[in-house]
């Protein structure tokens, strides 16, 4: 039942989403939005983010004709949005339960209109001092790392953007020095955008395009740079 065109990630979406009774443009919706696309056979994610993806199958599912394509990439991207925040600041976990597709759509509208508006945003105009870790690394394969520090309200605004997150928003996180929010590139093009604790140099969370994780090979890179980045502070101590 699954069209033969699909690569095999987006074949396994498709058979789930058929599988709980949906059709195939329900799957065509959710594929839209790639933070939605797992590949289970390169990442291990959290049961609870599990639930969240089914609970997002079964929402669009349910509601299908009451909401059109264009609002499907909003809310989708609107319920990642709540679901990571959600999990960064420990708060309760997000739920479908009790949401009608008209709250929804106003929710999500909202969302992506403070997101678009951004350069109005007086936040736009901050900056802050960096913390010196910057970092250039060409691994053994040739690639070409840069690991960046943002240290503007008009670069967290830029970086969101280009990586349709909300990183745009951490501009509090950044001026009171509780975090340092770094742009990842590789061979020039942006890969991931992380944060790092400035006090403890952990890393709250690390995003690329469309709020998706890490592979296993970008995490390796992650975890020299953090070694840099320990060794940079042990000498200035």
């Amino acid at each position: 039942m699954v069209p033969s065109g699909d690569g095999f990630v987006e074949s396994i979406i498709i058979a789930e989403v058929l599988r709980l009774g949906g059709s195939l443009n329900d799957a065509r919706r959710l594929i839209r939005d790639r933070s939605f696309v797992i590949d289970f056979t390169e990442q291990k994610h959290e049961d609870l983010f599990i639930k969240f993806w089914r609970d997002t199958i079964m929402w669009i599912i349910k509601h299908r004709d009451a909401i059109n394509d264009e609002q499907s990439v909003m809310i989708l991207g609107w319920a990642q949005h709540c679901y990571t925040e959600g999990s960064l600041l420990r708060q309760q976990a997000f739920s479908w339960k009790r949401r009608s597709p008209r709250a929804v759509i106003e929710a999500s509208r909202a969302y992506y209109e403070q997101i678009h508006h951004g350069y109005r945003n007086p936040s736009i105009h901050l900056r802050w001092s960096s913390h010196g870790w910057d970092w250039d690394y060409i691994a053994d394969d040739e690639q070409n790392w840069k690991f960046r520090e943002l240290t503007s309200g008009l670069e967290l605004f830029d970086e969101g953007s280009a990586m349709k997150h909300c990183v745009g928003g951490y501009y509090e996180y950044c001026i009171s020095n509780r975090s340092a929010i770094f742009s990842v590139s590789c061979n020039g093009a942006r890969a991931i955008t992380l944060e790092l604790a400035s006090d403890s140099r952990q890393i709250p969370q690390a995003r690329g395009k469309y709020n998706q994780s890490p592979t296993s090979s970008q995490q390796q890179i992650i975890e020299l740079w953090l070694q840099y980045v320990e060794s940079m502070e042990a000498s200035r101590r």
